[in-house]
């Protein structure tokens, strides 16, 4: 089925529906992308690799007090960490990593920010710390083949309880790292897919999730001290 797409009161463009809807499945062939893309540029008098260089803001997270925005932007072409400091103030780029950055977290007291990023977008995902204020980024995580899945900040901003497969790359044990000195502890080790949800707020257990299948998983409380784990969503079937 074709149709018009009107861009403004000056042009319109006849273009098939199906070719829209087909832009971002992976059979898509791409010199039918550039033919789809190309009427947008004639119609916009616009050059083409204008349309390949499009730039994005994602994964804003406000700090602590609420004051200031920390958040990703592709403005170098690969998403690095930005901070925003006021609605009538320019960004401030915080990284210029070589790596893909994934997200950026807080710390709870607003002093740090954890870093996720893979390299060369292998979706090997390493945990870096840097300031606010910028300055290198400290690596927390150092095996390049594994995955560091981010899980929470300790209350205190002294530690990060993250999940990863450097064991064994079928599973998710659980790990607490020091912030400040990188001084890392295996803290629950399974043969399972887990991962952090929270850290408590008197910093004592953390809420641990198990997935046993895409829609079933369950939840534990882990006591930091004595290691126990106490299953706190027992049930049957997907849930």
């Amino acid at each position: 089925m074709s149709g018009f797409f009107t861009l403004s009161s000056r042009f319109s463009i006849a273009v098939d529906k199906k070719e829209v809807a087909a832009l971002g499945q992976s059979n898509w062939m791409p010199s039918r992308t550039a033919s789809v893309l190309s009427r947008f540029s004639m119609a916009f008098n616009l050059p083409f690799a204008s349309y390949l260089s499009v730039r994005s803001a994602s994964a804003g997270v406000f700090s602590p007090d609420g004051r200031t925005l920390a958040f990703l932007m592709n403005l170098t072409g690969i998403p690095q960490v930005y901070r925003l400091d006021g609605p009538a103030q320019a960004p401030v780029q915080l990284t210029e990593s070589p790596g893909i950055t994934r997200s950026v977290q807080w710390s709870p007291d607003g002093k740090k920010l954890a870093v996720i990023e893979d390299f060369d977008g292998n979706e090997r995902e390493q945990i870096l710390v840097i300031s606010p204020d910028g300055g290198p980024l400290t690596p927390l995580t150092h095996d390049p083949n594994a995955i560091h899945l981010f899980g929470s900040w300790s209350p205190d901003s002294s530690h990060i309880a993250y999940a990863s497969n450097a064991r064994n790359p079928a599973y998710f044990d659980i790990y607490v790292t020091d912030a400040a000195s990188g001084e890392t502890h295996c803290i629950l080790e399974r043969d399972a897919c887990l991962d952090v949800a929270d850290w408590s707020p008197d910093g004592k257990q953390l809420l641990i999730r198990k997935r046993h299948a895409a829609f079933n998983h369950d939840l534990y409380l882990l006591d930091l001290e004595t290691r126990e784990v106490r299953c706190i969503t027992p049930h049957q079937g997907d849930a």
